[in-house]
Order: C-alpha cells, then sequence, then structure tokens
C-alpha cells in the first residue's frame, strides 16, 4: 500500500510539473496557476485549495467578460481600460453559482459539467474557505467509548482540539482532485470563448 502511494504521489508530481509548462490563453491566470502547482509539489495542500478556490472564481468571471466582450476592437491604446468596462461592471461582483450557471447559459460548460462544479462549490470553495467545517462533511473520527468499549462516530467540527489534524489530512486527498477539475475545465471554456477575436483595430 505505501509504495501504491509513493507511485501514485510520484505521478501527480510529474502531473503538476507538465500543467507548469502549459500555456495559457488567458495570461493573467498563468502565475496563479503555477503557484498552486508549486504548493501541490510540496505538499502545502491547504494552501493549494485556498488559491484553487481563487482560480475557480476567476475563470467562471473571466469567462463571462470576455464571451459577452466577443469581437471587440482596441481602437487605440486609450480605450485598453475600458475595452472589458461593461462587462466587468456587470460580472466582476456576482457570485459563483450565479456565473457557473450563467457559463452554462451561454454554452461554456455543459449541464454535467456545471452540476460538479456546484459540487465542488459546496465541498471545498463553501466549507474551507468560510471555515465551516461542517459543510465538508468529512471531518469525523471514531473514538473507544470507555463504558462499553464501543466505538462512536464524533463529528469533528465539534472537537476543536483535532480540527488542524484533520483538516490537513482532508485537504491531501481533496487538494489533487480540485485542482484538476478546475483546471481542465478552464483548458474547456478557453476553446469556446472566442478570445482570439478580441484584437487590435488597425
Amino acid at each position: 500500500m505505501n509504495q501504491y502511494i509513493l507511485q501514485e504521489k510520484e505521478l501527480l508530481k510529474e502531473l503538476y510539473q507538465t500543467i507548469r509548462k502549459v500555456p495559457l490563453e488567458w495570461i493573467e491566470l498563468h502565475e496563479v496557476k503555477d503557484e498552486i502547482c508549486d504548493c501541490l509539489l510540496v505538499g502545502y495542500n491547504q494552501a493549494a485549495i485556498a488559491l484553487t478556490n481563487h482560480f475557480f472564481e476567476r475563470i467562471m468571471k473571466l469567462a463571462l467578460i470576455y464571451h459577452s466582450a466577443d469581437n471587440a476592437k482596441f481602437g487605440s491604446l486609450d480605450v485598453f481600460d475600458t475595452i472589458y468596462k461593461d462587462a466587468v461592471d456587470l460580472y466582476d461582483d456576482k457570485q459563483l453559482h450565479c456565473n457557473i450557471e450563467k457559463c452554462r447559459k451561454e454554452g461554456l460548460i455543459s449541464i454535467e459539467k456545471e452540476k460538479t462544479l456546484i459540487k465542488w462549490k459546496e465541498k471545498v470553495r463553501n466549507g474551507f474557505s468560510h471555515a465551516e467545517l461542517k459543510k465538508a462533511k468529512v471531518y469525523s473520527a471514531s473514538f473507544a467509548d470507555p463504558a462499553g468499549g464501543q466505538l462512536k462516530e464524533i463529528p469533528l467540527h465539534t472537537v476543536l482540539f483535532m480540527q488542524g489534524i484533520a483538516q490537513k489530512e482532508w485537504a491531501e486527498s481533496v487538494a489533487p482532485m480540485f485542482f484538476k477539475e478546475v483546471f481542465y475545465t478552464l483548458l474547456e471554456i478557453e476553446k469556446k470563448v472566442n478570445f482570439g477575436n478580441t484584437t487590435l483595430a488597425p
């Protein structure tokens, strides 16, 4: 079993190193993508989840902003700071679930993908980022009852002194899957958004 775990970790390291080299059309996401990979490579899984949550929300917003500005033309340098203004004003302060739903309605993600992203949002983004351990639904442990010797399942959101260890172990199991889901969602969306049509007009 230990050998299997080591092999799995080595495969994940290779994946993160490969993802680090993947060029993104949306260059503003390069730095955060690389930082998440670095966190995962050295085992900083809680930090990776926090950054992936940011990555997740930013992708949904950028998808809608770029999609709504399809075929926009930069007439001159004077409009660089205004070309996306209306789209930014429309989507930048929207909640994540609203942007996920809007991406599906605009055909940027499928119904199945929408359902998957909502599940990740509820499990990781809400439970972890807002420190609502009960929502994560993974913090529990079995304790022997001193009176009867039987095991008793106890939710750890009410056992404060054990939450640090439980959260670390939970993050180790969740962070790689969460990042892969979000990253591959980005690649799918990039293919559908006509970002290349936003150009500098002659």
